[in-house]
């Protein structure tokens, strides 16, 4: 399969909404929220269930097949307009459709929905049956209006992209195209994105959004709000292969210190072995509260299985929060995580900083005059610190510290700890 196909099938499922989800969309039944219970990737039997006579696939041939027409209404979803639907997998197939399409691919007439017959389906449907040549999939990366082109030829395909094209749908044409470009490069050049601060190998940046869809560079100067860019995210990919840890990073206010300049402050070595999803303070998530380790762990988890990543590798959780990101972390922290790092962090009340339990896998560094000079804190971070130490965990004061330079002297200072961990 060429990149521009894998590209194409990847912005069809993004359209359709199965994107990342279960597995990776392969296994979904129309709405999103019901699945085809024991699918497996390329070796599932599971057959479409919802076949019904319509054009060349007659009650007879249906029969003559060995099949019953549909009875299995736990398959049929209802659309906005109330009408029953049989749209299953990750391109949302029609049970005629799909047993029509599998038999003219030679696979037999409704084929088991494996992951490479789905496949295989859908890049009959954009080659073959809406003629989208190989010379057009490439032109749609360089202008919004050959993007379009290709729609326009989909569109009666995949409905969900004549809803983009006539505006009716949340997803729009500029996102889609926004997609496929990030999803092309993804594929064209796997090691595009990496940060040159240094000679050093370090890992990939993306840029997503909440639905884990890659998305154009941004966060590079600071805001005028705290709340800007609180669905976006910095998803770091080392280049270590073997890497288990992954750090949920919630950054600090960014009218203060950009998220570029923040992410910039981790060490390349850092990147070289460590997955990292960096966010807003309080991060906004699908279905996920303000503030919530969901809203870092969903988009990174969607757009992990949008590469088809296995997710379940990832077997270390490291916490850390920056400033404002701080209270978010002393929220989430939990006592069997690898690491807690606490950054020149906000206090709260509410988070129990002074009167909770810790223990040994905690490492905070405070010191920064501005920090010290809020309320009284100046009384309050002792009394953070000594609960530490009382857990064996490891606190730092630095007098008169840079808070803009925080995260870089934390990892000076405790980077060691979470390379160990690798």
């Amino acid at each position: 399969m060429t990149n521009l196909e894998k590209t194409i099938l990847d912005t069809i499922s993004y359209f359709e909404g199965t994107l990342g989800k279960s597995q990776n969309g392969f296994d979904i039944l129309f709405g999103g929220k019901k699945v085809m219970n024991g699918w497996t990737h390329d070796t599932t039997q599971i057959r479409h269930r919802c076949i019904k006579p319509y054009g060349d696939i007659t009650k007879e041939v249906i029969e003559d097949a060995g099949f019953t027409i549909c009875e299995d209404k736990t398959w049929f979803g209802t659309t906005s307009t109330g009408e029953g639907t049989t749209a299953a997998g990750r391109y949302q197939y029609l049970g005629y459709s799909w047993a029509s399409t599998t038999k003219k691919l030679g696979l037999g007439f409704n084929a088991p929905m494996s992951a490479d017959n789905q496949n295989k389906a859908a890049l009959r449907g954009v080659k073959v049956k809406r003629k989208v040549t190989e010379d057009e999939l490439k032109k749609a990366i360089t202008s919004i209006d050959n993007f379009k082109k290709v729609l326009e030829k989909l569109k009666n395909e995949w409905t969900s992209m004549k809803g983009a094209l006539n505006k009716t749908y949340h997803k729009t044409v500029e996102m889609g195209w926004e997609f496929y470009k990030g999803t092309y490069e993804k594929y064209n050049s796997p090691n595009s994105g990496t940060q040159s601060n240094s000679n050093t190998p370090n890992g990939t940046t993306i840029y997503v959004d909440d639905y884990g869809v890659t998305i154009p560079k941004f966060g590079t100067s600071k805001t005028s709000t705290n709340t800007t860019d609180s669905d976006k995210y910095y998803i770091n990919i080392p280049s270590d292969t073997t890497a288990k840890n992954i750090i949920f990073f919630w950054c600090g206010y960014e009218t203060a210190i950009s998220r570029e300049k923040q992410w910039k402050q981790i060490p390349n070595n850092i990147k070289q072995k460590n997955y990292i999803i960096m966010g807003n303070y309080a991060p906004i998530a699908e279905g996920t509260a303000r503030g919530d380790i969901d809203g870092l762990r969903i988009p990174f988890k969607k757009y992990f299985w949008s590469v088809g990543g296995s997710y379940s590798k990832i077997t270390t959780k490291i916490v850390m929060g920056y400033s404002a990101g701080g209270v978010t972390t002393f929220n989430n922290y939990g006592k069997n995580d690898k690491l807690c790092a606490l950054i020149d962090p906000s206090l709260s009340t509410a988070a129990n900083t002074e009167n909770r339990d810790w223990s040994s896998n905690v490492a905070m560094l405070w010191g920064s005059s501005g920090m010290i000079g809020i309320s009284d804190w100046a009384t309050r971070y002792p009394k953070v610190a000594d609960k530490i130490k009382d857990g064996k965990g490891v606190v730092t004061k630095v007098a008169s510290l840079d808070h803009y330079k925080a995260i870089e002297k934390w990892f000076q200072l405790y980077g060691s700890v979470i390379l160990s961990n690798n």
